[in-house]
């Protein structure tokens, strides 16, 4: 019999009143909003010991009030104690598809949600609202848009774990083989494009020796997590995803430019 996973229902109030990040009015307000919802979650990470595991589009309002980014919807958030044996507690992936993390979105059934994938989701909801908003400025939008929706909505059925997997597309896009800095340059003449290449040049290392088709042989795995354990780009970017240090500098640096 499948197993019912227990949830608990609960309602809260924000006395703050926002709209949706997709109502920015520039770009620098756009990175403005995400680098407040780092903030936001490294605090909570820090302070509260709570992961928020949903970092999304819809889940980063704009103030009404001084055009603050915050970050809300903490329903699918857990608390770090939790979980502590680093294994997924269900099947389910836990997050909006189109912001997982590679990782997640490729071995759902194996790989916990940590800090890094929802650092990581930050730069996918960076990349998609540049991409989704800002595209229809260059003539070749059609194009664009159509290379968005293999990174973002990309799944298939994946036989060996018996359950919808992604992550192929994203994969693709980190090794820059689509929307590259050139690609998204064409149409985003701000520091944008170049916050969007720096963050992606940290996830591109996290991700090296992994390949864009799903290992499922133990054997091929553990040599491919060898090679990962052995080079100082690997390691030095997983140094780098252990806190939010490093986005929120990249943030801070290209926002001080004029």
């Amino acid at each position: 019999n499948p197993r019912v996973e227990p949830y608990v229902h609960y309602r809260l109030v924000l006395n703050t009143v926002g709209k949706p990040l997709n109502h920015f009015k520039s770009t620098r307000q756009l990175c403005e909003a995400i680098r407040d919802a780092i903030v936001a979650h490294s605090v909570a990470y820090k302070e509260a010991k709570i992961l928020h595991r949903d970092v999304s589009v819809g889940n980063i309002l704009i103030t009404d009030s001084g055009g603050k980014g915050i970050l809300i919807d903490w329903d699918l958030s857990k608390k770090l104690s939790i979980n502590a044996q680093g294994r997924p507690r269900c099947m389910a992936r836990t997050g909006t598809w189109q912001f997982i993390s590679m990782g997640l979105l490729m071995y759902p059934t194996s790989k916990p949600h940590e800090l890094q994938d929802d650092l990581e989701s930050f730069f996918w909801v960076l990349s998609y609202q540049v991409i989704r908003y800002r595209s229809c400025m260059s003539s070749q939008a059609e194009d664009i848009l159509q290379a968005a929706k293999q990174v973002f909505d990309q799944h298939a059925w994946n036989h060996s774990c018996k359950t919808i997997t992604g992550g192929a597309g994203k994969w693709v896009c980190l090794n820059r083989g689509t929307l590259t800095y050139r690609g998204i340059g064409a149409f985003v003449e701000t520091p944008c494009v170049d916050i969007i290449e720096d963050m992606r040049c940290i996830l591109s290392n996290f991700y090296r020796h992994m390949e864009q088709e799903i290992e499922t042989d133990p054997k091929a795995r553990h040599k491919i997590e060898a090679l990962r354990a052995k080079d100082p780009l690997v390691q030095q970017a997983k140094e780098t995803l252990q806190c939010s240090t490093a986005l929120l500098y990249i943030l801070e640096r290209h926002l001080a430019s004029p």
